[in-house]
């Protein structure tokens, strides 16, 4: 029984060490360091990306209005976003993208964020970075079932939040 407990708890050690969160690396392109790779919030909370993100956090006002008709669509899909940390329009429209999930309660867990360095790759993600088909960042990609959706890339047609209800309305 130890060993197998061993066994599970080494496994899962070893399968960790490769999939770190919120990795801060050097970009040499873009000259500063970036996040790179699987990401959440508290990346986007780190001291090198905070003030961005709390500041576009705080001072955007969702429509309430289209937030609660997004939230009559449930719950029953993913969105992958691609951004990244050293990008305008990544760093403009990801925590838009948050405050507006936190207005109708979206689950953080129905969000993957990845996180892609100047020349739009990611260590240990290149082939689902790569099938993704991202030419700028941010995506948002919206999924139901495995299924794509639609996406939001790079900046909305209206709004962050009409542009997702128009998605997910499909």
């Amino acid at each position: 029984m130890k060993k197998l407990i061993l066994s599970g708890f080494m496994l899962f050690m070893f399968t960790n060490m490769f999939a770190q969160i919120n990795k801060v690396v050097f970009d040499s392109i873009a000259q500063k360091e970036i996040l790179t790779g699987e990401c959440n919030r508290e990346g986007l909370n780190l001291p090198l990306f905070s003030e961005y993100y709390l500041s576009e956090y705080s001072s955007y006002n969702p429509d309430l209005a289209v937030s609660a008709m997004i939230s009559t669509y449930g719950h029953d899909y993913e969105i992958v976003i691609v951004m990244g940390s050293w990008c305008g329009d990544s760093k403009e429209q990801v925590p838009r993208f948050y405050k507006i999930m936190d207005s109708f309660d979206f689950p953080e867990s129905n969000i993957r964020l990845l996180c892609v360095d100047k020349k739009k790759t990611a260590q240990n993600y290149e082939e689902e970075i790569s099938d993704y088909n991202i030419s700028f960042v941010p995506t948002f990609i919206f999924f139901r079932d495995g299924k794509e959706l639609g996406r939001i890339v790079e900046t909305p047609v209206e709004s962050l939040e009409k542009d997702w209800l128009k998605i997910i309305e499909k």
